[in-house]
């Protein structure tokens, strides 16, 4: 390798996700997409976790700053015997380097190696993150008994302060960890002879590997922002296997892929393949069955909510989804006027008590509440009966009269090939009404919509900072619930007709 290369851990996983991702990050950085807001934040969140996992240890020592200087900080924690070491820097002599989250001392020049991650499980990927850790702290010198990861254990139940040791759990990885490591000098080997090739490798998404491969494929389409939108690489669930297997037959679009080829396929491909090859189809006797089950008034309801590592609120778990807001748009009678409600915690309370009064004023004790996706509001339901028994009859009978709005688009009662085979409310919308987009909002997708209220009321926003993030919450969940409102719509004017067309 160039004395003026080296190879960090990060570097190394970026090579296991794609050969060109490596490349990339180390000679055309400016070509890669910039961090999103909601990337930022599960950086923010991974920090957040590591930083709090210090505390499960004793006597750690931080090893702060980058480069030689945090190297020699990092050999001299080590020659003076600290009982652990935080975020210690590396760099072997092969010009391989790495931080390593915790290293608790055995005995001279023996550790325990600790990862820390913000999942609640351990990941396939975090066998060759480790292994590669270890083999760089054995280069330098250093003798690493046992790996561990260090996580969130999400069977912990928060009740007053946060209760470090049980808000984290411990697995032993050593044996996996051993497994990756024979794997290490043949990738290391490649990954090098990688990083001195004058030019960029093929991006094809064929050269993918087996872990994050999502990750590339956000750069890919970073990278080719004119793709075609039937493009091969746009198949749902794709994988390097799939890709190869439809580039070496020549095809460019989903809708060419013949019917031999398909049977290659996994079911979810299959299915996205036949959604784009087939004209729109509408059932209309099986629609109007599911409309005349319905019984008014109609509600429909849209839940924005809340997740964190580490839980915000008494009774809840690491990632447990805590409901702050929702939309409910009222239909009292066919042809009726539609009128709309809604809630939104602006302080950092717990909502649930708050939201469950306010929307047992709002939606009455009869009537069909129409969502998208039932799983998810039943859940959320059940959720928040567990954590205010005093609306548990309330909830559990409001579950009761859940109706899932996508059920006609997900059991083919209607298909449209612009629904690029996705049942999704903001794939199916756009196509079924033209009267609103959500590109014209501040806030588009539910992930950003909590992170901005996260910033909101547990940030340090100004007042007219919050003011603005609070209004475009607003306008953002009405639109859930009014996109709704016109999928129905378009559903009665379908049912009215007596051919299968819209």
């Amino acid at each position: 390798m160039s004395k003026d290369l080296y190879l960090s851990k990060t570097d190394f996983m970026n090579f296991l996700k794609h050969p060109a991702l490596l490349w990339l990050g180390k000679h055309e950085k400016k070509s890669l997409p910039p961090i999103s807001e909601s990337l930022q934040a599960v950086f923010d969140m991974g920090n957040e976790v590591d930083k709090l996992a210090r505390n499960i240890f004793s006597d750690g020592i931080l090893i702060s700053g980058y480069g030689a200087e945090a190297e020699d900080a990092t050999k001299q924690a080590i020659t003076e015997g600290h009982p652990a070491i935080f975020q210690a820097h590396l760099h072997a002599p092969d010009n391989t380097m790495c931080k390593i989250d915790v290293l608790v001392r055995v005995s001279d020049g023996e550790y325990d190696l600790h990862e820390v991650k913000a999942s609640t499980k351990v990941k396939p990927e975090h066998y060759p993150d480790v292994a590669f850790q270890k083999r760089v702290a054995e280069q330098c010198g250093l003798t690493i008994r046992h790996c561990f990861v260090t996580r969130l254990n999400n069977q912990y139940v928060r009740q007053g302060k946060v209760d470090l040791e049980q808000l984290f759990a411990t697995d032993d990885i050593t044996k996996k960890v051993a497994t990756a490591e024979k794997r290490l000098p043949k990738q290391i080997k490649e990954a090098v002879g990688i990083l001195n090739l004058p030019k960029c490798p093929s991006l094809s998404p064929r050269n993918g590997g087996i872990h994050r491969f999502d990750d590339w494929m956000e750069v890919y389409f970073h990278l080719h922002p004119d793709l075609d939108p039937k493009s091969i690489y746009r198949l749902k669930r794709l994988t390097p296997d799939a890709a190869a297997l439809l580039e070496d037959h020549g095809y460019e679009t989903i809708d060419q892929i013949a019917d031999a080829v398909i049977d290659e396929l996994s079911s979810a491909q299959q299915q996205h393949v036949q959604a784009l090859r087939k004209p729109k189809e509408v059932n209309v006797p099986a629609i109007k069955k599911f409309l005349e089950g319905l019984t008014f008034p109609l509600y429909f309801l849209d839940y924005e909510t809340a997740s964190h590592a580490i839980p915000f609120y008494d009774g809840t778990k690491p990632y447990q989804q805590v409901p702050f807001q929702y939309s409910l748009h009222r239909l009292d009678k066919p042809g009726g006027k539609l009128s709309h409600t809604e809630f939104l915690a602006q302080d950092d309370h717990v909502p649930v008590a708050a939201l469950a009064k306010q929307l047992q004023q709002d939606i009455g004790n009869s009537g069909s509440v129409l969502v998208w996706y039932k799983r998810f509001e039943t859940e959320r339901n059940s959720e928040m009966a567990e954590l205010l028994p005093s609306a548990k009859v309330f909830l559990e009978t409001l579950n009761k009269r859940i109706v899932d709005l996508m059920d006609p688009f997900k059991k083919g009662y209607y298909s449209h090939p612009d629904f690029g085979g996705s049942n999704s409310l903001k794939d199916v919308y756009p196509v079924l009404s033209s009267e609103q987009s959500y590109d014209d909002l501040a806030i588009s997708e539910g992930e950003i919509a909590q992170l901005r209220w996260r910033k909101a009321v547990f940030g340090d926003l100004d007042p007219a900072e919050q003011k603005k993030v609070f209004e475009d919450l607003l306008k953002y969940c009405k639109l859930d619930t009014l996109a709704m409102v016109k999928i129905y719509e378009h559903l009665l004017d379908v049912s009215a007709s007596t051919k299968a067309s819209a």
